[in-house]
């Protein structure tokens, strides 16, 4: 396995990566070390990167960093975010949509605070509400569409082109769950023993989910609710994705590909030395899937891509100093955003710098997104702000 060097910033004095590169066999991890001192004359003392867990001090904040220009500053203490079409929307005192340019307040498509999760698409924004609802608001006339109230939600709101699914809890079990996205009407409900764990986006004419308690993946067909298939595996650490006729599901210890007609395991990619499972920011964060590449984070601060096709590992991006991430991809890099810090990673080498870090308050990461060579970020409790991208 070859070791890749970590691109460093300029000035920077702490350690913000380290990369390597794998194929099949991820046994051997080796620790990147660099080189520190005080003047260009002074002996040089050699750091490894796993002595150092923070992000270094001394790198530039996320504003006054070299590659990024600030586009705009939005409001503080946002719990979710969307970018679509003009609009930016920002789970805030509700959900507001701001101006995609420019950053101010365009309209509020829907006031109520109680705001679970929501999800853009097509023309339409989903809102699963604390008090058991679910909204679909057009986004062409500014109205509501349809509304489905006396649910008990029990997860994120996730969409398709023609459908809108959901957990339910219920009791000791719970359910999942289908709504025509049109009008809202159910077509189907599915009592599952143990609780909802997480729901994959519709694709493929089918939802994989899996339940908590009896540890399960299972996948039903989107139109009659029928399953297709179950597997007896730990429920999903990160969303399930689907896509070409595969469903992509992180377990914790694993990534599992699944053929979404029989079920049969078409391979498994277990994370690399140092990292003891795969994890998002949260157990809602999504898998990241582009140019037959997947972008999966780790639980101890660390971004993976795996080959779509294959399972096997491509490269590895350590990140030492943070757990978790979420993940951005456009034409020219990959965005890894953590509680602490943004990083850019070459797509095709992994090699990667460490931007800018976010100011000392930032705790969470709610929304983190890259469109048109715009990186959009929402950490909390600090502001939601845009940035252009500098080459």
């Amino acid at each position: 396995m070859r070791r890749r060097r970590f691109l460093a910033l300029v000035g920077i004095g702490g350690t913000a990566g380290c990369l390597r590169l794998a194929g099949e066999d991820t046994a051997t991890r080796r620790t990147a070390t660099r080189t520190t001192g005080a003047s260009t004359t002074a002996p040089a003392a050699t750091t490894t990167a796993a002595e150092e867990t923070t992000t270094a001090p001394n790198a530039p904040l996320l504003a006054d960093a070299d590659a990024l220009d600030r586009r705009w500053k939005g409001p503080e203490y946002a719990s979710g975010m969307a970018v679509h079409d003009d609009d930016v929307f920002v789970a805030k005192e509700g959900v507001i949509a701001l101006d995609r340019a420019r950053g101010f307040e365009r309209w509020q498509p829907h006031p109520d605070d109680h705001v679970r999760h929501f999800a853009v698409e097509g023309d339409a924004l989903f809102v699963g509400t604390e008090d058991g609802q679910v909204v679909a608001i057009d986004l062409a006339t500014r109205s509501e569409r349809w509304r489905y109230a006396g649910t008990d939600l029990d997860s994120g709101v996730r969409t398709g082109s023609s459908s809108v699914v959901f957990g339910e809890e219920r009791g000791d079990g719970g359910a999942v769950v289908c709504l025509d996205a049109a009008d809202g009407t159910e077509r189907w409900r599915v009592e599952t023993e143990n609780a909802v764990s997480e729901l994959s986006p519709p694709g493929d004419d089918v939802v994989v989910f899996g339940t908590t308690g009896g540890p399960t993946v299972q996948c039903q067909d989107l139109q009659t609710g029928t399953r297709r298939w179950l597997s007896e595996e730990s429920h999903p650490a990160m969303t399930p994705l689907v896509r070409n006729g595969t469903a992509y599901v992180p377990v914790y210890n694993r990534v599992l590909a699944f053929d979404v007609d029989t079920g049969t395991v078409e391979w498994e990619s277990r994370p690399p030395d140092g990292a003891d499972r795969f994890q998002g920011r949260s157990p809602g964060d999504r898998l990241v899937l582009r140019d037959d590449v997947l972008y999966v984070p780790t639980s101890m601060g660390g971004l993976v891509a795996v080959r779509a096709q294959t399972g096997d590992i491509a490269w590895v991006y350590d990140v030492p100093e943070s757990a978790n991430g979420l993940v951005a991809v456009d034409d020219d890099a990959v965005w890894f955003g953590t509680e602490t810090a943004v990083h850019r990673v070459d797509a095709t080498t992994g090699d990667g710098e460490m931007i800018g870090r976010f100011s000392a308050e930032t705790n969470d990461l709610f929304g983190f997104e890259v469109a048109g060579g715009t990186l959009f970020v929402a950490p909390s409790p600090t502001a939601v702000r845009a940035f252009d991208a500098v080459a």
